[in-house]
């Protein structure tokens, strides 16, 4: 069997594995199709500012590296460099999407993919790797046997939805179509008033 060839994708390299971050994108948890239409523009912007920041004299801050065997791409992971905020390490490397076709696991590709993590944390830095995994029980095991363990949870909103959850919806003036004034206080007002937590939807039993 040919060997497995690992490299870092250009954006001249977009343009062929196009189907290969469709199937990756259409594995994930929460897939639109909107998402698939601008997934190579996407990945190019990423691709483009981590080729001028390296040009500049500085760190790397993405990469999608790939896996191909016989010339042909068989897996990929995206790849950031990020802050690790306030609590975190100084730079850690988040990956926030992996992918091998179905008839390339269990055969190396995975574990080639998840290798080149630590030399880009080396290139950038970085003291952590987190990666995004989904609720494949099979997915799970495998990044634990090789080393990664649960982190904290941690919840997320969309934007919108909190607007709305918080009474915050966007009441532009008709005129300007800017928030005016009385809105603005409006909505400074309701951020700074504590929220009281909610009564529970039924009596407890004791």
């Amino acid at each position: 069997m040919p060997q497995l060839v690992l490299t870092s994708a250009t954006v001249d390299d977009l343009p062929a594995l196009k189907s290969l971050l469709d199937e990756g994108l259409a594995s994930q948890g929460g897939f639109m199709q909107s998402q698939a239409d601008d997934i190579a523009d996407r990945v190019r912007v990423r691709i483009d500012a981590s080729d001028r920041a390296e040009a500049a004299g500085l760190r790397p801050t993405y990469r999608l590296v790939v896996v191909s065997r016989a010339g042909v791409p068989v897996g990929f992971a995206s790849v950031s460099a990020v802050d690790g905020g306030l609590l975190g390490p100084e730079r850690s490397v988040v990956v926030d999407a992996i992918h091998v076709l179905k008839s390339e696991r269990k055969a190396g590709a995975g574990t080639t993919l998840m290798h080149s993590w630590i030399e880009f944390a080396d290139a950038v830095g970085a003291e952590e790797i987190s990666v995004v995994v989904g609720a494949s029980r099979e997915d799970n095991r495998f990044f634990a046997r090789n080393g990664f363990g649960p982190m904290s949870t941690r919840r997320i909103a969309n934007v919108d939805i909190l607007r709305r959850t918080w009474g915050l919806d966007t009441k532009l003036d008709p005129k300007s179509g800017q928030l005016s004034d009385a809105e603005r206080q409006r909505r400074r007002r309701i951020l700074l008033k504590p929220r009281v937590g909610r009564r529970p939807s039924r009596t407890p039993l004791i």
